[in-house]
């Protein structure tokens, strides 16, 4: 008994920290699906049209209210070629006042997207 006892409570006090980390990851992974989605759409839509934007939002339409991202597409004056920058962010907006704090779990992707007709 002495033996179970010895293995077991050490297992159990590191088993609420062991949970914390896994919801952590599991926040990081679906913000980052979330910053992936969002920068693809806008890589696609920028093949159509090739203009600035500057969205955010939040996820409350899929059941997430207290998750946000934001998206900034830019396009810089620019000499023979044109080109985007692309940033998009998600995050865990756990004080719900729709900034980014340092202390909220966050993703960023950013990309540069050119825009040149190639031609067989």
């Amino acid at each position: 008994m002495a033996i179970l006892t010895l293995c077991i409570v050490p297992a159990a006090r590191m088993l609420p920290t062991l949970l914390s980390s896994q919801r952590n990851l599991e926040n990081y992974y679906l913000l980052s699906l979330v910053a992936q989605e969002k920068l693809e759409a806008a890589v696609l839509e920028l093949g159509a049209d090739f203009a600035e934007r500057d969205d955010s939002g939040d996820l409350a339409s899929e059941g997430h209210a207290d998750w946000r991202f934001h998206l900034l597409v830019t396009i810089p004056v620019s000499g023979a070629g044109r080109y985007a920058f692309v940033r998009s962010q998600a995050w865990l907006d756990a004080d719900a006042d729709t900034t980014l704090d340092p202390d909220e779990p966050q993703v960023r992707f950013d990309t540069v997207v050119a825009n040149r007709q190639w031609s067989p």
